[in-house]
């Protein structure tokens, strides 16, 4: 004997005298479409170092918080101000982050002088055909090697 799929109707009671057919809705966190969560929020920012250490290392995570997959197009660092930063030149681009998932983008920094420097890491998104541009100042400082707080 083949079956057919019935479907079913969930009838709840309820407390204060109501009854009644109970929609289910998912939670999305209140968002839909496409929507691309960036931690940390606002700038990054990296301990002073001496320009003769190892570079530091930050991870930048992108997160799809939405109902639909983040069509992740380029990430690159802003050429005029970033030169003491680098991200990888291997990322695999471009690449979708389905909902609920997030992807760590690794920030570097190596200070080339005794100063202050700062970049910006750009993002883009495909959103429907639309290009959206997400950014996160960058911001580190090249100390003297033997100052105190200099890695």
């Amino acid at each position: 004997m083949r079956g057919f799929p019935i479907p079913i109707a969930v009838l709840l009671v309820a407390g204060c005298d109501r009854m009644g057919l109970e929609p289910y809705y998912a939670d999305t966190g209140g968002a839909s479409g496409i929507v691309l969560d960036i931690e940390p929020e606002g700038t990054v920012t990296f301990d002073p170092r001496s320009p003769e250490s190892p570079p530091a290392h930050q991870d930048v995570t992108l997160r799809s918080v939405g109902t639909e997959d983040v069509p992740v197009i380029d990430i690159y660092l802003d050429d005029l101000t970033s030169r003491a930063f680098s991200i990888g030149d291997d990322l695999p681009l471009p690449r979708k982050i389905p909902p609920g998932n997030e992807y760590p983008v690794t920030v570097s920094f190596q200070p080339y002088a005794v100063a202050e420097f700062t970049g910006t890491l750009v993002i883009e998104v495909d959103n429907h055909g639309t290009l959206e541009q997400y950014t996160r100042d960058l911001v580190g400082k090249g100390c003297p090697a033997d100052a105190q707080g200099c890695e």
